[in-house]
């Protein structure tokens, strides 16, 4: 049997971080511009932007509703629970009443918030998707001073492919049993994660994405049109893919241009049918 502290110790080498990590993480959030004094997120999507992002994340968006929905309550103790994109957008919010409202009046913590580290700093969800692993981070080790009496702890949803696809996150006091905490959000993670996964499965493409690279491969492409070509024909934005290539949204849409260009088209709907003709 593990004692108290051999538990923690064993909790903390699997979500907790280091003091290297947490300085990497506060340094990229001063790159971004961020002030620690900054007393609310700096993004929200809202209208047609946020009801596009809703769109594209409904899949495993009803999967988590449905399940919090359905399940007796975990956390007795103020709380907030949010359901993100894989970028950190949160697109679910519940808890308490009294934290679900200061969250909002304080923080503009709510659907459509963004708690990737350009917009929130170092917090557990930034931490989570710069780190690619569960986090948990504790008071003064968060970057914006507002949240230094919180605890927060992040648990990513991984697709088949070890591709993250949301975000389950807790925000509560810093005096609450991290331990505890993690093992019922692990818990909500993984009923998310497997259901994704199932239904997932039931709607596979056809193709694999060998496949459809051998597709690009018959055009004049060169490395990085033919990656950028890749995602545009996976249906994936222009801002997704300068996310997942680290470059910039209009060096994407320079790249497109480039790609429509060569096959002589000038819509991502021709792309698509022009090089999946005869499928």
């Amino acid at each position: 049997m593990f004692s108290g502290k051999t538990k923690d110790r064993e909790f903390l080498k699997v979500v907790g971080l280091s003091p290297k990590e947490i300085e990497w993480l506060h340094d990229k959030s001063r790159q971004q511009g961020i002030a620690p004094s900054l007393t609310s997120v700096r993004f929200r999507l809202h209208g047609q932007m946020l009801d596009r992002l809703m769109a594209k994340n409904r899949s495993v968006l009803d999967i988590a509703e449905e399940w919090i929905s359905s399940s007796p309550q975990r956390f007795f103790f103020p709380h907030l629970l949010t359901i993100t994109d894989a970028y950190g957008v949160v697109l679910h919010i519940s808890g308490d009443s009294e934290s679900l409202e200061q969250s909002e009046r304080m923080l503009k913590i709510g659907v459509g918030s963004s708690l990737s580290i350009s917009s929130a700093g170092t917090n557990a969800v930034s931490a989570a998707i710069e780190l690619r692993r569960s986090a948990f981070i504790l008071g003064n080790d968060h970057y914006l001073d507002v949240m230094k009496d919180w605890m927060t702890l992040c648990v990513p949803v991984w697709n088949e492919d070890l591709r993250p696809v949301a975000m389950v996150a807790l925000f509560a006091s810093r005096r609450i049993s991290a331990l505890l905490a993690y093992a019922a959000l692990a818990s909500i993670a993984s009923v998310i994660e497997t259901n994704f996964q199932r239904k997932n499965s039931n709607h596979k493409s056809w193709f694999s994405d060998a496949e459809l690279m051998e597709l690009l491969n018959q055009y004049e492409f060169s490395p990085r049109e033919r990656e950028i070509a890749f995602y545009w024909l996976l249906d994936y934005d222009t801002r997704r893919i300068g996310q997942m290539l680290g470059i910039s949204e209009n060096t994407v849409r320079v790249y497109v241009s480039k790609i429509h260009a060569k096959l002589n088209v000038n819509s991502k709907a021709s792309f698509i049918l022009r090089v999946l003709k005869g499928i």
